[in-house]
């Protein structure tokens, strides 16, 4: 259960940090605590320079109460699943305005292809003398073609995020009625040469990216085909690693759920903090989509980790940890954190996460 907090007054929090703009609502819900001021908000930067900022420039909308009917029956039906083997917090999930979202920006993407790029302008990735599709990267960048659409009505923009979404389907691995997106080459986690992430292999990262693309697709276009690859997409949250079949996520000794950015062999697995906030994001746009009992049970689970376990990434007084395996602290993806803990307090209300946001702002300014 959420831990409950003195009140404090609501009010409208509104915080500007270079190009990140964010306008937190006053609601909190039942078993959430209730808002309180943020100091600052970090700028973001780009991830492998494709993530586009976390621009945030219009209020967020709160979602329905617990006594709307539909959200009602979607707690409902996410209460009368078995138990699941790992740790549920009932947090009631806001609705949040389109612009409100994750990967909303106010710059244009480029129509032109980058370098280097396959004879059908998909963005690949350089590693040694080979070329090959990087899922997360791919992802990425039909993220910021689709939210360029979306802002424009561009057709070309939206043809250039249908391209990517077919060619991550086209590359992806079927299993148990999953789709599983791999990594075609071997990766050493931060350069160490006993860790390496063998190819093929599986991100949860990248399974997030990739559901958040489909399902953004398919409300842009109403085509069921995206429905069904975010339908598809999604199964690959329900497998539970290890093992030898694909798998990003873990439940672990104390029974979180984690979202695995690196799925390792090994214990502990990474817990890449980062990696872990876009694969939720994910979910949290198909449980908006699909309103789906399942969906809602392993998005509430996955923020019931994050929440346990955000301050075990926490250095005071600089930069946080980049994962709980390796540490690993850099100021780059420090300040990505800081900010997706804005958009955990915005998705469940809970203020605890904004807290921490708070403090990770404040040990890097």
């Amino acid at each position: 259960m959420v831990r409950s907090h003195s009140r404090v007054p609501r009010r409208l929090l509104i915080a500007l940090a270079l190009a990140l703009a964010v306008a937190l609502p006053g609601f909190a819900p039942a078993q959430a605590s209730p808002a309180v001021p943020v100091s600052g908000l970090p700028a973001i930067e780009r991830l492998d320079a494709l993530l586009d900022q976390l621009a945030d420039p219009e209020p967020a909308v709160n979602g329905p109460r617990r006594t709307d009917p539909t959200t009602a029956i979607d707690a409902a039906e996410a209460d009368a699943l078995a138990p699941p083997p790992y740790k549920v917090t009932s947090y009631t999930i806001r609705t949040l305005a389109r612009t409100a979202l994750p990967y909303v920006s106010t710059s244009m993407p480029t129509k032109v292809p980058p370098t280097p790029h396959d004879a059908n302008g998909i963005p690949m990735k350089l590693v040694g003398t080979k070329l090959y599709y990087s899922p997360a990267g791919l992802a990425q960048y039909g993220l910021r073609h689709e939210d360029a659409f979306r802002r424009t009505g561009d057709p070309d923009y939206r043809a250039i995020a249908t391209k990517v979404m077919k060619k991550l389907i086209e590359i992806g691995v079927v299993s148990d009625g999953a789709i599983f997106i791999p990594y075609r080459f071997s990766f050493a986690m931060h350069r160490i040469s006993t860790e390496v992430m063998v190819a093929p292999w599986y991100s949860a990262m990248a399974q997030g990216l990739a559901l958040s693309l489909a399902v953004r697709l398919f409300r842009d276009t109403n085509d069921p085909v995206f429905r069904t690859y975010a339908d598809n997409l999604f199964r690959s949250f329900r497998r539970i690693g290890r093992g030898t079949r694909p798998w990003v996520t873990y439940i672990d000794a104390g029974r979180y759920l984690w979202l695995e950015e690196y799925p390792e062999p090994v214990t502990p697995s990474d817990h890449t903090a980062n990696g872990f906030n876009f694969a939720l994001f994910g979910l949290y746009d198909y449980y908006q989509e699909s309103h789906d009992a399942y969906a809602l049970q392993v998005l509430r689970a996955s923020l019931t980790t994050m929440r346990h376990y955000i301050s075990a990434y926490r250095r005071p007084g600089t930069y946080s940890k980049y994962c709980l395996r390796h540490g690993k602290p850099q100021a780059k993806y420090h300040t990505i954190v800081t900010s997706q803990l804005t958009y955990l307090y915005k998705m469940s209300g809970d203020s605890y996460f904004l807290s921490m946001q708070k403090l990770f702002y404040s040990d890097y300014h």
